[in-house]
């Protein structure tokens, strides 16, 4: 092993002294352009090897600065998009309550008899033929059966059952319900019944010389008479008028003034006064 490091020893420097002998004589010469020629051709392709090496490893090294910007970006629009969002219901939330407080006061003022509570509905239940819904009011908060239920739209029911925190409403188109009512333009008085289909029936038994107080497009409101429903609430708009020969009856179609499906809030009227 000591002979060959020797002997390796030896080759090296030889080759050194000739090169150095090869470089000296080149120079004396004149020639020490060929030798820079020489160096040139030999170490061109490892220079350029190296140049491409360092252009990868940067571009390497590039790709993944880029990467961890990039994903630090996502992450904060992620962040911006998720703040934006619950601001976002934050105002919907504060748009409803506007539109729910807007219309408490101005049922209130312009029925200032009416001895008003709010409520929550916490529960629907609807059929072919029924419609009620669960309030989170019971007679804890002064709640009694037979109490008049209402919201922005116009008439939601009478409330029928009750417990310490929740009470039970029939809603105006459950076909069990039954008001009286009257056409706003003419005066014209009938019932109002719950049906089916989930709209309102409006019946006037009077015989058909008065037909044509009644017509699509017509706004029904409560009458105040024969039911626990206060004068002057909305109830619906009619959008079908038929004539009945076999009981001599005006039958009239009513779509509720108030969206069933997308209610959420309502007011429960405690007392009023009848004028």
């Amino acid at each position: 092993m000591r002979y060959f490091k020797n002997k390796f020893f030896l080759i090296c420097l030889t080759v050194a002294l000739c090169l150095t002998v090869f470089s000296v004589v080149l120079s004396a010469s004149g020639h020490a352009w060929f030798l820079k020629d020489a160096l040139n051709v030999i170490s061109t392709p490892f220079r350029s090897a190296f140049n491409y090496c360092a252009d990868g490893l940067q571009g390497f090294i590039d790709y993944f600065t880029e990467f961890d910007r990039i994903s630090k970006e996502n992450e904060e629009l992620r962040k911006e998009n998720e703040e934006l969002k619950k601001l976002q219901a934050d105002l919907e939330v504060l748009r409803e309550e506007n539109a729910w407080l807007r219309d408490f006061l101005d049922i209130k003022n312009q029925n200032l008899s009416f001895d008003l509570t709010d409520a929550i509905i916490i529960g629907k239940n609807s059929g072919a033929s029924h419609r009620t819904l669960t309030l989170n009011k019971g007679s804890l908060y002064g709640i009694e059966a037979g109490m008049v239920v209402i919201a922005g739209e116009g008439l939601v029911g009478h409330i029928t059952e009750v417990g310490l925190n929740t009470c039970e409403v029939v809603c105006i188109s459950d076909a069990s319900s039954s008001a009286g009512a009257l056409v706003e333009r003419s005066a014209m008085v009938g019932i109002i019944e719950g049906y089916y289909d989930g709209n309102c029936r409006f019946l006037y038994t009077t015989g058909f010389s008065d037909a044509s107080d009644i017509a699509v497009g017509d706004t029904i409101i409560s009458s105040g008479k024969g039911s626990i429903y206060p004068y002057g609430i909305k109830i619906g708009t009619v959008f079908e008028v038929q004539l009945d020969d076999a009981s001599r009856s005006v039958i009239a179609t009513v779509e509720p003034s108030v969206d069933f499906d997308s209610l959420s809030r309502v007011m429960i009227i405690k007392s009023y006064t009848v004028e």
